[in-house]
């Protein structure tokens, strides 16, 4: 199974400082469940990582849905894009509701 690095760079515009990204996706950690994303890591002042496993798509969001019918209205009200995406190269993040395709 192939693993995935990805590193996200903010753009501050787009996302508050403190903030925390979840990823949710087709990878068996989160299985696109947006109550139960999983978490990057803040490395530096704005860089965040996360090592996924067995990823091809995923959506990225500062908020985390919570449990029920609401769940990917929340998470999609904070959801964030990165457009050119290679493994483990920064990628930046601005506002955007679509998914995001990783290479193979």
């Amino acid at each position: 199974m192939k693993k995935f690095y990805l590193i996200l760079a903010a753009l501050v515009a787009a996302i508050s400082v403190n903030a925390t990204i979840y990823a949710t996706g087709d990878f068996a950690a989160s299985k696109w469940d947006p109550a139960n994303p999983v978490e990057f890591t803040e490395t530096s002042d704005g860089v965040w990582e996360k090592k996924i496993e067995g990823v091809r798509e995923l959506k990225i969001s500062t908020v985390k849905g919570s449990e029920g019918d609401n769940a990917w209205n929340e998470f999609n009200g904070g959801a964030l894009h990165a457009s050119d995406i290679q493994d483990g190269v920064a990628a930046a993040l601005s506002k955007g509701d679509e998914n995001i395709a990783l290479p193979q």
